[in-house]
C-alpha cells in the first residue's frame, strides 16, 4: 500500500544534499547512545525475523489510514497487552514509513523518518533522554542539513550537552527546532513500549503532544505501549490524536498468531517430515495460546529442547494464557 506524498502541502520543498564535516560527525558520535537502527535489527532477528503476514494488516486499519492520509491526524497510539505482537507490528509499520521516506527523496519532498525501540530492562534503551538521544541521531544522520540546530549548542557545550542533568530539555529544544526546520516536508516519528521508558516518561509524554498541537507542524508521531490510563491521559485525544487497540483488532491478531505458529512449526526440525505431527503440534498451540505472539514464542523455546517422544506431553502439560504460563 501506498503512503500519500500530500500530507504536508504548506511545508517548504527539498534542498541539495549536504556533506557532514568532520565536526558534525563528532558531534554525532558524542550524542550516540545507541544507533535505533541497529538495535531494531538486533530485536527483530532476537524474536525470529518479521513475517509480512503478521503485521500488513494495519495498512487496511482505518485509524491508520486516518494518521496516514489526514494531516490533521498527527498521533497515533497502538495500545495492547502483553505479548500482543506490538514491537513487531511497529517494526513492520518502520519498514514500510522507510520505503515511503525512500520514494520521496526522488520527488521534491524532503522527508525524514526517525524512530526507537524502548526496552526495560536495558538503561541506553528505557529512559526519555536515551530516546530523545536515539530520535534526534537518527533524524541528522538521515537529514544532514538538520545537525545544524544540534551543532548551535553542542560547539559550545560538548557532549555535557548529552549527559547533565538538563540534558533532556536541552534536546528537547534541539528536537523542535529540528522537526520545525522549515525544509522538511514530513518528520515520521516512531516510539514503541512507552510503558518500558523507566525514567522521564511525563516529560516525554508532554514533549509528544506538545509538538502534535504546534502549529504549521509536519510531524506524525505513531507510538506503542501496554493499555496503561495514566499514558492514555497523558496523551490525550481529540481531531489530532487517535487509538488503536489490538484488543478491538483480536480476529487480525488471532491471524497473525497463527501465521507465526506455522512458521515457528516449519523451523522444528524433529518432525519436519510429519506433516500430521506438524499439524497436531499446530492445533494444540493455537489453542492455547489465546492470542498471544509471547506464549507462541515462549513454548517454542521449550519445544526445540523436548525430544520428539515427549512433544505430545510438553504440550498437554503446558497452560492456556500467558499468565498461567508465567507462574
Amino acid at each position: 500500500m501506498s503512503f500519500s506524498h500530500e500530507i504536508f502541502p504548506s511545508c517548504h520543498a527539498n534542498m541539495s544534499v549536504l556533506v557532514m564535516t568532520a565536526e558534525d560527525h563528532h558531534c554525532l558520535a558524542d550524542l550516540l547512545l545507541t544507533d535505533p537502527r541497529n538495535e531494531k535489527i538486533r530485536i527483530e532477528r532476537t524474536k525470529g525475523g518479521l513475517l509480512s503476514d503478521s503485521f500488513r494488516w494495519i495498512l487496511g486499519n482505518s485509524e491508520f489510514q486516518r494518521w496516514r492520509e489526514d494531516k490533521q491526524s498527527q498521533l497515533l497510539w497502538i495500545k495492547g497487552d502483553a505479548g500482543k505482537g506490538k514491537t513487531m507490528l511497529m517494526i513492520g509499520i518502520i519498514d514500510e514509513l522507510r520505503q515511503q521516506v525512500a520514494r520521496s527523496g526522488k520527488s521534491s519532498a524532503t522527508e525524514v523518518l526517525s524512530y526507537f525501540l524502548c526496552q526495560g530492562t536495558d538503561s541506553r534503551l528505557n529512559t526519555a533522554t536515551a530516546i530523545l538521544r536515539g530520535i534526534i541521531y537518527l533524524l541528522a544522520s538521515e537529514q544532514p542539513f538538520l545537525i545544524s540546530h544540534l551543532r548551535k549548542k553542542y560547539d559550545h557545550a560538548g557532549r555535557k550537552l548529552f549527559e547533565d542533568s538538563s540534558a533532556f530539555y536541552c534536546l528537547s529544544d534541539i528536537f523542535r527546532q529540528m522537526v520545525q526546520d522549515p525544509k522538511l516536508t514530513a518528520a515520521y516519528l516512531v516510539v514503541d513500549a512507552l510503558d518500558e521508558c523507566e525514567e522521564g516518561l511525563p516529560q516525554l509524554l508532554d514533549l509528544i503532544t506538545s509538538t502534535v498541537s504546534a502549529q504549521s507542524s509536519c510531524i506524525k508521531w505513531i507510538v506503542s505501549s501496554r493499555n496503561r490510563d495514566d499514558i492514555e491521559q497523558w496523551l490525550g485525544f481529540d481531531d489530532s490524536h487517535t487509538r488503536l487497540s489490538l484488543e478491538l483488532n483480536s480476529d487480525h491478531i488471532s491471524h497473525a498468531v497463527d501465521v507465526y505458529i506455522d512458521f515457528k512449526v516449519s523451523q522444528l526440525i524433529s518432525f519436519r517430515n510429519d506433516k500430521a505431527l506438524q499439524e497436531q503440534v499446530q492445533d494444540q498451540i493455537r489453542q492455547k495460546s489465546d492470542g498471544t505472539f509471547l506464549w507462541v514464542a515462549l513454548v517454542f523455546e521449550e519445544l526445540r529442547g523436548a525430544l520428539r517422544r515427549n512433544l505430545s506431553k510438553v504440550l498437554n502439560g503446558l497452560p492456556k494464557g500467558l499468565t498461567p504460563l508465567y507462574d
